[in-house]
Order: C-alpha cells, then sequence, then structure tokens
C-alpha cells in the first residue's frame, strides 16, 4: 500500500477555476486503496447533461501530477453514459469491467485527492482523508472519510440522479467497487471525400463528310492519316488515352471549357490501307485515385481506290519491223520501267488504254504495243492498247508495300517512217 510523507517546504499552488459539476462531466467512483496497487485504481467519470462531450485532453489531477492520466484526443462521451479511468494492466486484472483508458496512475492511500481537469479549469474533484494533508483543488467542500482497503468511495444517487451538493463527505460514501462502463459504444467514423471520378462531357472526331449521318473517315492515298480527336471532360483526369488500332495515343490538355471541365486533344495515326468499314475509337480517362471513365466512338473508315505510278516517261528506240520492249519491275526507286504500288486500302483492277503513236503526218497505231501485268504477253493479265479501255482483273491488295509491276512491247511495222513519235498510255485503278 502506498503511504504520503509530507515534507515541510512550501509548495506553489495551483489556481483553478470551477464550474458547476451538473453543467459538465462530473466524478461518479474512485478506487484509490485497491487490493492490488499495480493495475488496481480507476477514477469513474459521468455525463450529466444533455449534450455529446469532448473528453479529449482532460485530465485526472493528483497529488502526484497535474495530468496523472490524460484522455486521449478524439474521446466524446455521450449523454449519460460513463467513462472508466483506470490505472495501466487494469483490464489484465480482470477487474469485472473493462476501462474505457488505461495509464498509469498514483492515487495516495491516506490524506488524497483526484480533480478532473480541462484546459485549467476544476470540473470536479473528490478528496479522502485529512484536508489539511491534501492539496488544494483536489476536494471539494470537506474530503470523504477515508474507506478500508478495497472499497471504493461512490457518488450517491437521489430519485435515479446523481447528487452534487460540493461537499464530497455529503455526496459520497464507501462502498465495494461498482464501475460501470459506458453501456452503449461510440464508433468513430472517418469518411474520406475523394474526388469526382472524371466523366466525358462529350467526344469529337473529325468528320469527312459533316452532312452525313455518323463520321466518316477517308485515308490519305499513300500516306498515313491524321485523325483529329477531342474531348470534354469533367473533374480532374490524370491520364487521358485513346485507343484506336490496338494502339494507345495519349490526349493532352489544351485548355478549359469552365470551372469544372477541361479540354484534350491528340491526333491519331492511320495508314492508308487501314480496312475500310465501321471500326470504334476508345476514350480512357484515370484520375488520381485510380477511378477510370470510358467512351466508345463509332466511325466509318472509307474505301479508297488509290494506285501510282513511279514513271510517267517511257522511251522505245528500234528500227522498222523489230520490236522494243520496256520490263516493269518490283522497285519504287528505279527509272524508266513501270512499277504500280496500291496506294488505298481497296483491292485494286486496272483498266488500260492509249493512243497512236504521232510524228508530223506519220503514225504507228496504239495496237502495236503490247501490255502484260504478267511474264507473257498473252493470257488474262495482257493486251493490246487501244482507245478503248481494256480491263485487267489483278486484284492488287492494299498494304504497305503492295507492287505490281507493268511491262511494255511495241512492234514496230516495217513501213514505219524514221522519227520521233509520241502518244500516250493511260492507266487507272478499277474496284
Amino acid at each position: 500500500m502506498k503511504s504520503k510523507l509530507i515534507l515541510p517546504i512550501f509548495m506553489a499552488l495551483f489556481s483553478f477555476a470551477s464550474v458547476t459539476a451538473l453543467d459538465n462531466i462530473i466524478i461518479t467512483e474512485v478506487l484509490y486503496n485497491p487490493f492490488n496497487e499495480s493495475g488496481g485504481e480507476a477514477v469513474e467519470i459521468y455525463n450529466p447533461t444533455e449534450n455529446r462531450i469532448d473528453l479529449g485532453g482532460m485530465a485526472i489531477k493528483t497529488e502526484s501530477s497535474q495530468g496523472d492520466a490524460t484522455i486521449p484526443a478524439g474521446t466524446f462521451l455521450a449523454p449519460g453514459e460513463h467513462y472508466l479511468i483506470a490505472d495501466s494492466g487494469w483490464n489484465s486484472l480482470n477487474q469485472g469491467v473493462i476501462a474505457s483508458y488505461e495509464e498509469s496512475m498514483t492515487l495516495v492511500n491516506s490524506d488524497g485527492g483526484v480533480a478532473l481537469v480541462s484546459n485549467g479549469m476544476v470540473l470536479d474533484a473528490l478528496g479522502w482523508g485529512d484536508p489539511s494533508g491534501i492539496d488544494n483543488g483536489l476536494y471539494e467542500g470537506s474530503p470523504s472519510a477515508l474507506t478500508e482497503e478495497g472499497f471504493s468511495l461512490r457518488r450517491k444517487k437521489a430519485s435515479g440522479l446523481y447528487i452534487d451538493t460540493q461537499n464530497n463527505s455529503a455526496d459520497f460514501y464507501p462502498s465495494r467497487p461498482n464501475f460501470k462502463r459506458s453501456s452503449g459504444s461510440e464508433i468513430l467514423v472517418f469518411a474520406e471525400v475523394l474526388s469526382s471520378a472524371p466523366a466525358f462531357e462529350w467526344v469529337n472526331v473529325s468528320d469527312e463528310d459533316p452532312l452525313s449521318p455518323g463520321i466518316q473517315v477517308l485515308p490519305m492515298p499513300g500516306k498515313d492519316r491524321l485523325i483529329g480527336i477531342k474531348a470534354a471532360i469533367r473533374n480532374s483526369a490524370l491520364n487521358v488515352s485513346v485507343n484506336f488500332d490496338s494502339k494507345s495515343f495519349v490526349m493532352n490538355k489544351t485548355g478549359d471549357l469552365n470551372s469544372t471541365t477541361s479540354i484534350y486533344e491528340a491526333n491519331i495515326s492511320m495508314p492508308f490501307y487501314f480496312p475500310s468499314g465501321n471500326h470504334t475509337i476508345g476514350f480512357y480517362a484515370y484520375d488520381l485515385y485510380g477511378n477510370r471513365e470510358s467512351r466508345s466512338q463509332d466511325i466509318e473508315i472509307l474505301g479508297l481506290l488509290s494506285v501510282e505510278l513511279d514513271t510517267d516517261k517511257l522511251y522505245f528506240s528500234s528500227a522498222p519491223g523489230t520490236s522494243a520492249e520496256i520490263k516493269g519491275d518490283y522497285n519504287l526507286g528505279s527509272t524508266g520501267r513501270v512499277t504500280i504500288r496500291n496506294t488505298g486500302n481497296k483491292h485494286a483492277n486496272f483498266e488500260i488504254s492509249g493512243t497512236d503513236l504521232a510524228y508530223g503526218g506519220s503514225y504507228i497505231g496504239s495496237g502495236n504495243i503490247s501490255f502484260t501485268f504478267g511474264d507473257e504477253y498473252s493470257g488474262p493479265l495482257s493486251g493490246k492498247l487501244s482507245l478503248v479501255k481494256h480491263r485487267v482483273n489483278v486484284n492488287l491488295t492494299p498494304g504497305q508495300d503492295s507492287l505490281q509491276h507493268l511491262s511494255f512491247r511495241l512492234d514496230l511495222p516495217g513501213t514505219s517512217l524514221p522519227g520521233n513519235y509520241t502518244g500516250s498510255i493511260f492507266v487507272s485503278a478499277s474496284g
């Protein structure tokens, strides 16, 4: 058991303002002389008001400390509820009631007291023994009488309500401990308010034909087509992207539509041989917390029938009654030899025609020029020039390097006069 030694020295007295107990938290029971000194002391407090009271920072003042035990911040006590503050180890001793809060406390066994203090004010106090041996502010009126070991001091009740006459000897009586922890449990609620997930206000894809329903995009012959993309996104977005043809393109913020909505833009690349038909562009926006918003836009890729030839002049040189041939190849870099490239997204067949060769008043008929898309000047891939278009079903597939050679042979009549003859050959694609 603890004993108290009174030293003949002068001590500074701390002055605390007091408030009416029933307007605030009161002490209802104190066990200062338990059978188990370690972990056996306890102070019970009560909220007699109609309001929820914040206990955070309230402290138990004793003979040994201005704040022998301090209630943690964020602790609240509902109206009509008790709160039990106990010495460290209380709960492990199985005292019959679980303490609301444990902290090491030192309560003397004779001529002592406790006070509940908040921001320098004594809310309530209870002392026991000889008042001459008790520090100022640790009792009200006259202290209660000392109890036997294992007994507590309990506040009296009248008509079910606690009595508080501001006099400890009148308000408390010795009793077997009967602590009452709060009958209810307070659940602290924490709500993190996150930013609203991004949301698409609208998306826009550049349209080749605004007058027609839907969105049409026409490939660019032989080159990649840049398709302009815009999106208006409400709320903050950390990352915005657009997916097309299994590729992802970053959309960059280019401005604000208003205080909550921003504009994002990108150009997506489409090869000239991209298949015609209906396709989907996917839009995705992510915020800082990983929330995702998506939007899709259907577009129609228009069909493009387009070819290009790598030469625009052919030079034959031959004597009358002989032939001259210019063989085509698969090399776009060669000169004087015809290579055809499919620069669209459709299979290409061909129509070919030509004029007579003329020199002054002399002519060489167009039929003297033969052509072939193959190796021989006979068969379905060959023919002779005329003013009438000759259709040849080559079925040249679209692709990055889809090439076809075209060869020509001039058979000069034996009666041809010497000279420099000129004429034209027309090659066009057909579906």
